[in-house]
């Protein structure tokens, strides 16, 4: 019997800093047909970072082998041995009684790629021993090296079990025999390339169990996969390998026994109603010449240049109507591409290449072949043996051997998020649930369209690292002091209390008292991403019960570093084991970031922002939030942390604005991935074989922590609607978990049964809180009425200055004598420096971009200063503020009357033209100076100004039209003359300038 173990059916765990590929069951991955295979019980195909490694954990009655692919790995062990494995080497460690172990990458720039196998031993409670033995010089081409049995013959090392370990490169295209003896079992596994065993094809990652046969021997032969695609994770080896090639081998024939069965697995691919509207017109090259020619003449000319080297030309027609009822088949095309894909993978198995072409001439293969009208030809096949042309164009050279290319897994997931998001939004449920959805449906445990659910969730956590860098922004360091007590305070209570209450449950459902208050601590942890989200659809976080989620929330980030260094003392580990330095790095990076951090990111992004070129400022804000959170992921603490802190740190720069403008659209995009992940990771087929107890877990789980949540909440002093929210929005489990249990199950705290069956619930939970939050709005007999917390009057501005030159400074320190709240942008970093030398509040920006108006506050402002130095730019940003802010009330300055104009195109009514008013002013002061009344003075000024005003306003469909502009201005002119000698007919007193000298 033999039995094929493909690469993406294994089980698969992601930390970031390790990738590892479980062949049976292991750590959080359960399977319960592939608990292992014999005394065999473990293979894992282990990635580690450069610099990262295992920390010490313990092991007892298992020999544990690891066998290192590339890199050097460093370890250390209770017995005193300490060794580097090197590339090539096989170290067996037997743990016996019980052995404490470190493994590390050595490398500090390079990943160190492993494997590790687990062996059961024929007895327990065996002396801990250890050896080592390099394979790295055997020549090991084409044959099999023992490196392990046990008797250790051979110069193999000592495996207490009646196993045997072989080691073998293969060369392409060489047969390889290895006799086995009857009643016994091997179990192969491929590390790299593609190998056929006794005839079935295996790739990268793929295993071969042989067992309980009478067969004496195995065959194994190695396969060219030089062409193969670098998929994202292992395929089917047939996929991989398909080409679609320009060149072919014009002296070697297709036979008629292959072709044939090309068009066999054509023929037996489903279709619409089983119409198999497919049909071909085949032209065989040395048997058909005159077929093969008529082929050959409706293809374009550019593909009738590399297809004359074809042996075989085919071209694809398609049954436009259905032959039962006439009617148009529109499945006639998908089916014909189904029907040609199985030829082509056929083709594949058979080491034939296919080339499919839509470029043919359609009128010229109905004519050439006399088809009826209702038989479209649609696609043309190039069927070969590749082969080399030295007179192919170069272009379609270069094309033939470079890497294939495919568009991202994530088009996918937004596709899926595109569909399920604004369903869920109409209804009601929010966002989070839709992509929560659309998750579940693409994923592994659904329509099964994605199975690397580990490496999306990784990458995707981006999204939740830019979150908490825009709240960071939002929270300046003096209000973060001032929560002081809500992190603390609150943030601790829940933790503990809920961790007690959790793990009490976890106790009564019969696991171990260390188990139980591991699920206790992990489960008491919230949700970031999920609360965090809902709070702001829905407007909450400036909220009372919104402010404390995030003092929790906060308190629960900084708690999860020291609840990852105890996790190992749980599962036996020494007092001496806890990670005390790893605890010191990271306290003296968050003071260093913290005392440091702000400095060298404000004077970074001065210097970007003096280039004025917007993209390099978008990558350096992606630059800063990235490289923070980087830095304290190395120091052993969250990315979100890090990302939070330098958000915080920023928050009181000029460039708050920007940052989050920036920002903003990676982290929708990556927080939706975020989600979507999440539902893809939901084993659904855990909760089919559990439901009942799933379903009993999740309910006591929330209810746990919502009722502790709404007690602080309580004594906290929220309402009670305020006190429900803050219970719902925080009652799930959080992502962290993931991570936690994985440390717990690989430390061997938790079994992975239990971790895995825990996961699902933390999942389901998160899936409970946008349910319960929709609850609430529609049980509740009215929405919380409690006030947001005081913040800085500068968060909440009444007043947008855009542009802040000598006209908006005006403005801005009138407002400022009133102690009327304003936010003041300018795109001129120079100006922006100027102004803060004085003590102005201002940032730096260009106010006619929607997003960073949005950033700025305009939707909850009331008034918008348009006091821009530049015509162009002003225009710009009155229409972006007229479109997207219609409550917003402009007041506008023109540069001149041209200006007024536009502006007033734009449905702008208060308008204030810069010389305008200064002129009218000086006009007033001359006719004084002359002996003009002042009451006098100020009646014609003012008169002036009405009549010039009136006709601005009059004139202002005209104003394009030139011709008539300057009739009209004759005519204001000869007006004003008028009005003037009427005034001086009515004046009592003569001018002094005016009077004779006696």
């Amino acid at each position: 019997m033999q039995q094929i173990r493909k690469a993406q059916q294994r089980g698969q765990a992601d930390f970031g800093w390790l990738n590892s590929r479980h062949t049976f069951s292991f750590g959080s991955y359960f399977d319960q047909d592939h608990m292992g295979f014999g005394p065999l019980r473990v293979i894992n195909e282990d990635h580690v970072a450069a610099g990262r490694g295992f920390d010490t954990h313990g092991h007892q009655d298992m020999e544990i082998i690891s066998y290192v692919i590339s890199g050097t790995m460093a370890h250390k062990d209770s017995l005193g041995t300490g060794s580097e494995i090197k590339a090539g080497e096989v170290q067996r460690m037997t743990a016996g009684t019980g052995v404490r172990h470190s493994e590390f990458n050595v490398s500090t720039t390079d990943p160190l790629h492993f494997l590790q196998i687990w062996i059961l031993p024929e007895k327990q409670g065996l002396a801990p021993g250890y050896e080592q033995k390099s394979f790295a010089d055997i020549p090991k081409d084409n044959r099999l090296v023992l490196a392990g049995s046990r008797d250790g013959r051979n110069a193999s090392v000592t495996i207490h079990q009646d196993v045997d370990l072989y080691l073998s490169t293969l060369s392409n295209n060489v047969h390889v025999a290895h006799e086995i003896e009857p009643g016994r079992k091997m179990w192969l596994q491929v590390v790299h390339g593609d190998v056929a065993v006794n005839d079935e094809g295996l790739s990268s990652g793929d295993g071969f169990a042989f067992k309980n046969t009478s067969a004496s021997a195995v065959r194994l032969k190695m396969t060219d996969n030089t062409n193969a695609a670098n998929t994202a994770v292992a395929i089917e080896s047939l996929l991989a390998q398909r080409r679609s090639p320009y060149t072919f081998d014009p002296g070697k024939d297709v036979g008629e026994q292959d072709l044939q069965a090309l068009f066999e697995a054509a023929r037996w691919t489903m279709s619409s109603y089983n119409a198999q509207p497919w049909r071909y017109i085949v032209g065989v090259k040395s048997r058909s010449p005159a077929v093969w020619q008529q082929i050959h003449d409706v293809l374009v000319e550019g593909n009738q240049g590399w297809a004359q080297h074809a042996p075989v030309l085919a071209l694809g027609l398609t049954n436009s109507v259905f032959e039962h009822n006439g009617k148009e088949n529109k499945a006639a095309m998908h089916d014909l591409g189904a029907a040609s894909a199985n030829l082509t993978f056929e083709a594949t198995a058979r080491g034939i290449s296919v080339h499919q072409m839509i470029g043919i001439e359609p009128e010229k293969a109905t004519n050439a072949f006399s088809l009826p009208s209702e038989i479209l030809p649609v696609t043309a096949l190039a069927i070969g043996y590749a082969g080399n042309n030295p007179q192919l164009a170069a272009e379609l050279a270069q094309r033939d051997q470079q890497p294939r290319e495919r568009k991202a897994v994530a088009n996918f997931l937004m596709a899926g998020a595109v569909i399920a998001v604004p369903i869920f939004k109409m209804l009601g449920l929010g966002s989070v649930l839709g992509y929560l959805a659309a998750g579940a449906l693409i994923g592994p445990w659904g329509l099964g369209l994605i199975d690397d659910v580990d490496d999306i969730l990784h990458f995707a956590e981006l999204g939740v690292v830019m979150l908490l860098f825009i709240i960071g922004l939002e929270l300046k360091p003096s209000r973060l002091w001032a929560l002081r007590r809500s992190i603390f305070g609150f943030g601790s209570a829940q933790l503990f209390l809920s961790a007690i209450l959790i793990g009490t449950f976890a106790y009564l459902l019969g696991n171990p008292l260390q188990i139980a208050l591991v699920i206790g601590l992990v489960l008491a942890l919230s949700s970031t991403a999920f609360a965090l989200q809902l709070l702001a659809e829905r407007g909450e976080l400036t909220r009372r019960h919104g402010r404390s989620a995030f003092a929790t929330l906060l308190f629960q980030d900084l708690a999860v570093v020291p609840l990852l260094a105890l996790v190992p003392l749980l599962g036996g580990a020494s007092s001496q084991d806890f990670q005390w330095q790893a605890v010191a790095i990271a306290a003296g990076t968050v003071v260093a970031v913290v005392f440091l951090g702000g400095w060298v990111l404000k004077n970074l992004l001065k210097i970007v922002a003096r280039s004025r070129v917007r993209e390099i400022l978008t990558a350096t804000a992606l630059l800063t939030v990235l490289g923070t959170a980087s830095l304290l992921e190395h120091a052993g603490l969250s990315m979100a942390l890090g990302a939070f802190l330098a958000g915080v740190l920023l928050a009181d720069t000029e460039f708050r604005h920007q940052l989050e403008a920036d920002i903003e659209p990676f982290k929708g995009l990556l927080l939706g991935l975020f989600f979507i992940a999440v539902g893809m990771s939901m084993n659904l087929g855990l909760i089919a074989e559990k439901p009942f107890s799933i379903v009993g877990m999740v309910i006591v789980l929330v209810s746990i922590k919502s009722l502790v949540l709404y007690t602080l909440g309580k004594w906290q002093g929220l309402e009670n609607t305020s006190a429900r929210r803050l219970a719902w929005v925080l009652s799930q489990g959080g992502e962290f978990a993931f991570v936690i249990f994985g440390v717990a199950v690989t430390t061997s705290v938790l079994p992975s049964s239990t971790a895995e069956l825990w996961i699902v619930v933390v999942s389901l939970s998160m899936l409970t809180t946008p349910l319960l939050m929709f609850l609430e709005d529609k049980l509740s007999s009215q929405r919380s009425t409690d006030q947001p917390y005081e913040v800085p009057d500068d968060d909440e501005p009444r007043v947008i200055i855009a542009g802040f030159g000598r006209f908006g400074q005006i403005i801005a320190r009138v407002l400022s004598a009133k102690k009327i709240p304003f936010t003041a942008l300018d795109a001129s970093q120079e100006q922006v420096d100027f102004v803060k030398q004085y003590g102005n509040k201002i940032y730096y920006g260009d106010a006619s971009r929607l997003d960073l108006l949005e950033a700025a506050g305009a939707e909850n402002a009331s008034l918008f200063v348009l006091a821009i130095d530049e015509a162009q730019a002003s225009l710009q940003t009155a229409a972006i503020v007229s479109k997207h802010f219609p409550h917003l009330k402009i007041y506008a300055r023109a540069h001149n009357r041209k200006h007024a104009y536009q502006l007033m195109d734009l449905g702008i009514e208060i308008i204030r033209r810069d010389t305008f008013y200064s002129a009218l002013s000086m006009t007033e002061a001359v006719l004084t100076g002359l002996g003009y009344s002042a009451a006098r003075a100020q009646q014609s000024v003012e008169a002036f100004e009405a009549k010039d005003v009136e006709r601005l306003h009059a004139h202002q469909h005209l104003h394009n039209d030139n011709e008539k502009m300057q009739d009209l201005a004759k005519t204001a002119a000869k007006e004003l003359e008028e009005m003037f000698a009427a005034d001086a007919a009515s004046e009592e007193t003569t001018p002094s300038w005016m009077q004779q000298k006696p």
